[in-house]
């Protein structure tokens, strides 16, 4: 007990030995992390992965693999309700600035000598387009409306048509091709909608911390309903992003989690769970992510008093800590003091010489922690 003697009766000497303790700890538990390959990524950097990488597989498989093979294949649609919307337009004035949207519907979807897979799958590219440049707000919304309500299923009946000529075998399994990128690429443009409007990641005048914090707020939604809010978001993102993105979210959780004032930076295990618990069950899917959560975890139950104690820690006076320290130092801030230097020992120490009866306490402890050490390391 020597050695917790000469710590209390040198205030600045403890004060000094238990900052090294604290610091350290959380030190080496950082260092485990680093052992998951975490490092600093760009977070937009992700999305435009999925941007790209979705563009390519559509262009790919309509392209390179559907259209050469439906390349000399047509259908004709029923005009019927092309029609009753080009009469609409009519009455309201809006025939002549529509004229452009109208000939495109007419060359590429209704046109009577029959139309092929390009024309339809193009249609759907101009159609957005006509849409985003048209100016007047009235016809804006005939354009939504027609679009919603039979534009969009008028081509998919007619590709599906065209599918149908094929030998069944080949083409149900061209349709499931083509409607599985169609869907992939939706399901980007949705992402991307709440990733630039909402969360605005990829925006580059935005700090990187703030779109993790941004980011992690928005995970605790509950979504649609059917998905939430994390789940709506990565569903598109490859399994090695999203890694990549849930381990990023853990470690910003870990950084907000530090008590880290003057020259002490301690984790608080304590702050990690209860914000951590605050995300929706599923949120960290990934194994990279549970090894995370895991080791974090081992910190805890071994030294979720750490930040506890870094918060107790007052500037140093100089003033001599009186002898009789275990039962009457000046309040629980320095009882923690002593507790933690006592703890120095069984963190570091399996045997205490000429205290037997502390020895088979102290040497389970110790063992213990080495061996939790060991297996965290491994």
């Amino acid at each position: 007990m020597a050695f917790l003697s000469e710590a209390a009766n040198t205030s600045p000497k403890a004060h000094n030995t238990l900052k090294g303790i604290l610091n350290q700890t959380t030190a080496q538990l950082a260092e485990q992390l680093k052992g998951l390959n975490l490092k600093a990524s760009d977070i937009k950097g992700i999305f435009e992965d999925l941007e790209k990488g979705t563009k390519e597989s559509y262009e790919h498989a309509t392209e390179k693999i559907i259209e050469p093979v439906l390349a000399d294949s047509k259908t004709i649609l029923d005009p019927k309700e092309y029609h009753a919307f080009k009469n609409q337009l009519k009455e309201e004035g809006l025939e002549a600035e529509g004229a452009p949207y109208l000939k495109t519907l007419e060359h590429l979807i209704y046109n009577p000598q029959g139309v092929g897979f390009n024309q339809l799958n193009n249609a759907l590219k101009r159609l957005n387009s006509y849409y985003k440049q048209t100016t007047d707000p009235n016809l804006k919304h005939f354009m939504q409306v027609s679009m919603d309500n039979f534009i969009r299923k008028d081509i998919k009946t007619g590709i599906d048509h065209l599918f149908a000529q094929m030998p069944s075998h080949l083409g149900e399994k061209f349709k499931t091709l083509y409607h599985t990128a169609l869907s992939d690429y939706a399901t980007m443009k949705q992402t991307l909608k709440m990733v630039d409007k909402d969360l605005k990641l990829r925006d580059v005048a935005r700090a990187e911390q703030r779109g993790l914090d941004a980011l992690l707020k928005f995970a605790k939604g509950q979504g649609d309903g059917q998905l939430d809010n994390f789940t709506r978001l990565t569903q598109g993102i490859s399994p090695q992003n999203r890694e990549v993105l849930e381990l990023n979210m853990l470690d910003r959780l870990f950084k907000r989690a530090l008590v880290d004032e003057d020259d002490l930076k301690v984790f608080d295990s304590h702050a990690f769970f209860s914000n951590l618990d605050q995300l929706k069950e599923g949120t960290f899917a990934s194994q990279g992510a549970k090894d995370f959560i895991e080791i974090a975890k081992g910190f805890h139950r071994l030294y979720k008093q750490d930040a506890k104690l870094a918060r107790a820690l007052k500037p140093v006076t100089g003033d001599v800590i009186s002898s009789s320290i275990a039962t009457s130092v000046g309040g629980a801030a320095q009882y923690q003091i002593t507790k933690a230097l006592f703890s120095l020992v069984v963190r570091t120490m399996p045997h205490i010489p000429f205290f037997k009866g502390f020895n088979q306490k102290i040497g389970a402890a110790a063992l213990r922690h080495h061996l939790k050490a060991a297996l965290n390391k491994s």
